[in-house]
């Protein structure tokens, strides 16, 4: 657990001690939220090497989701190597995921209807994609691998569900340092 445990909280230290910018709405994802998600990406057991195509699913009909995962890309793009490799957003609208390549990493926009989570699980099942979402209800829910929320202070919550249905495997000090669901 040290080393592990040590590198999420500095890290959480780290991005809120920058000054790391949030959103102002609770149901918005904030660039801290984003930091540390992304940064979660490094703690699977074959961590990415080279470029990481990164989905981002929203639902085009609703202007706060839509809005969110502009931001979300934005910041994408503004922080394009900030786990060591090259980050590249793709919006991913969650009425086409059956439609869509595969991914090894989603990040779920905040505001995506709940009616959408079994395709966004059915997507990362088929494809062995990592989901993420700063919408907790995703991941209660079993359909979202990783939740990440930053305010009013550091949560991350993972599906143990959602992880072993999408093959997704962490590393052990990881684990043992976030809060499971079943």
């Amino acid at each position: 657990m040290g080393h592990c445990s040590r590198s999420v909280r500095f890290l959480a230290i780290i991005c809120l001690w920058c000054g790391v910018s949030t959103a102002l709405s609770a149901n918005e994802t904030t660039a801290t939220d984003l930091a540390i998600g992304i940064r979660t990406i490094r703690f699977l057991r074959v961590a990415p090497r080279d470029k990481v195509e990164i989905a981002v699913i929203y639902d085009g009909e609703d202007k706060a989701s839509t809005d969110d995962a502009r931001a979300i890309l934005a910041w994408l793009d503004a922080n394009k190597t900030i786990i060591g490799v090259e980050l590249v957003g793709r919006p991913l609208e969650v009425r086409g995921l059956d439609r869509m390549p595969q991914y090894a990493v989603a990040f779920v926009a905040a505001n995506t209807n709940t009616q959408f989570f079994d395709s966004i699980h059915d997507f990362a099942r088929h494809n062995g994609t990592l989901t993420l979402s700063s919408d907790l209800t995703c991941v209660h829910a079993g359909k979202c691998t990783l939740g990440v929320k930053s305010m009013p202070s550091v949560e991350i919550i993972v599906s143990y569900q959602e992880m072993k249905d999408s093959g997704i495997q962490f590393r052990q000090g990881f684990l043992m340092m976030v809060k499971g669901t079943d």
